[in-house]
């Protein structure tokens, strides 16, 4: 199917709360066989609407999409119909009627000449969502993350840190300075995720990863940090860059920093055990987007048991001494650590 046909399908929704889980068309209790019913038998569309006032021309266009989806539906259809919609669980329907109140919250940004306000919000949306499954003990900021040598990442859109292992030392409204022992992931947001946008995400990726974690960055001993970055996560709100495509992306992203990927209604890529995994466009439930998000913190959750697993291990560890007090020791050492390492370099 068209792109056009398939963004049709959006005016389309099951609910086993509505109809007993019939399609119908979306903020209407009209069941998309009512509409086709009409159409077999010959109605115009005119008459329709006369009938049915909610509908609109669209609306019918959509029921129309949906048969002929229905009529070559594959294995490899980019849209999954949830055949069991009636049995989905509370928190099925819950978790995509959030993915697709945030796709309507956007909608009418488009029309926001100030683009940096525009990013802004969405990165607003995007923290919104992650806080409706985050735990109490993690926060959601954004901002830049500092190593214990001082040296700062790039600035942030979404930082999502761990209060149990350290807070932020600067924070307001939401914007901080995050130690790097506490930040678990990163997410950057982008209005547009083109390949251009990708690199520089990747990027930033690569420098966080082996700049900011580098071991030249923190004491001897805090070695299992710089072992276990963060995860690093990019969304977009739309673009189809050619290198994610089902096909080329998994080699594409073979040797990247970056693990989670998505445009929200298009596709998601997430990187397991084995390998990267490919999640096409479900504009029903939005799954390529609940991937994306349940993945992503299952592994916040584990990255951050790890962490404190590491931690728990010495009976003690100076964490807060290292970044706030002006000790001449500690700038002496840094000084002396990067020295080394650059006459090894030489």
């Amino acid at each position: 199917m068209k792109q056009k046909e398939l963004s049709l399908l959006n005016r389309i929704i099951t609910d086993s709360k509505v109809c007993h889980g019939k399609p119908c068309i979306k903020g209407t209790r009209i069941m998309v066989s009512i509409i086709l019913d009409y159409l077999a038998a010959g109605e115009p569309c005119a008459e329709i609407i006369r009938q049915y006032p909610a509908l609109t021309e669209k609306d019918i266009q959509a029921a129309m999409a949906y048969a002929a989806w229905l009529a070559h539906e594959r294995e490899d259809s980019p849209l999954k119909l949830d055949r069991n919609s009636g049995e989905r669980t509370l928190l099925q329907h819950y978790s995509s009627s959030l993915v697709k109140g945030l796709i309507e919250r956007a909608e009418p940004l488009k029309k926001l000449k100030h683009k940096p306000s525009n990013g802004k919000f969405k990165e607003l949306f995007i923290s919104n969502v992650l806080n409706s499954f985050l735990s109490n003990q993690f926060g959601v900021g954004s901002g830049i993350i500092v190593n214990q040598q001082g040296k700062e990442s790039n600035e942030t859109d979404i930082i999502i840190y761990d209060n149990r292992i350290l807070p932020p030392f600067i924070k307001e409204q939401g914007i901080g300075v995050y130690p790097a022992e506490c930040v678990i992931a990163t997410i950057e947001v982008k209005s547009k995720l083109d390949g251009r946008e990708f690199e520089k995400t990747e990027k930033n990726a690569k420098y966080l990863c082996e700049k900011i974690y580098s071991a030249n960055g923190f004491y001897d001993g805090y070695e299992e940090i710089c072992k276990r970055p963060p995860w690093c996560a990019v969304i977009g709100f739309d673009g189809n860059p050619k290198a994610l495509t089902k096909k080329e992306g998994e080699r594409y992203l073979q040797d990247k920093h970056l693990s989670y990927i998505c445009i929200i209604n298009k596709f998601s890529w997430v990187r397991l055990k084995n390998g990267w995994c490919y999640h096409p466009q479900d504009l029903i439930t939005n799954e390529e987007t609940k991937r994306f998000i349940a993945v992503l913190i299952d592994n916040i959750r584990t990255l951050s048991q790890q962490r404190l697993k590491s931690i728990e291990q010495f009976e003690h560890h100076d964490w807060l001494s290292i970044y706030i007090r002006d000790q001449k020791e500690i700038k002496e050492y840094f000084l002396n650590k990067n020295s080394t390492v650059a006459s090894r370099a030489d």
